[in-house]
């Protein structure tokens, strides 16, 4: 009996272990306006490793499509990153390639925070900005050994709305 209460402790121990292990990332996206009567608006990346390990950086990829005021509520949460992945009756005004941030990363270690910022453009008066920021990553050698055991995320996404102050009256 002693055995087999040694062997679940020594199981749960092993997960606890690798889940600590496991891969977390938070997403944010802020926004600031520069200039409201032009449509300027400035958005704030955030992407930080919660993880107890380091992540090795596939993509990391700003989306930002423009859409007329009246079609917010149709508009599903999700922003497009492909072509493919536009829901019919929710296209964009126009269609933007995604933007590759932090190029030059390679790695994001733990409690590592990377900020980006970028100003954007609202098309006119009855426009809004639909933001995506995804970051994805390649399973290193601890992640693809918790795989075995459990589903671990290598891609995370957040998106926003933003709408010219004054526009949702």
């Amino acid at each position: 009996m002693m055995g087999f209460f040694v062997s679940v402790l020594a199981i749960l121990v092993s997960i606890w272990l690798l889940l600590q292990f496991a891969p977390r990332v938070r997403l944010d996206i802020d926004q600031e306006w520069v200039d409201v009567e032009a449509g300027l608006v400035k958005l704030k990346v955030r992407i930080e490793n919660l993880s107890q390990a380091r992540l090795t950086k596939r993509t990391i990829l700003l989306q930002v499509l423009s859409y007329p005021v009246e079609n917010a509520p149709q508009l599903s949460e999700a922003v497009p990153f492909n072509t493919e992945k536009v829901i019919s009756g929710q296209e964009p005004i126009e269609w933007h390639e995604p933007q590759e941030i932090c190029g030059g990363c390679e790695y994001l270690y733990p409690g590592e925070v990377k900020t980006v910022e970028k100003v954007f453009r609202l098309p006119g008066e009855e426009a809004l900005l639909h933001a995506g920021l995804q970051f994805n990553a390649s399973p290193g050698p601890v992640t693809s050994l918790v795989n075995r055991f459990f589903a671990v995320n290598d891609s995370w996404t957040t998106t926003g709305f933003i709408v010219r102050p004054g526009a949702d009256k």
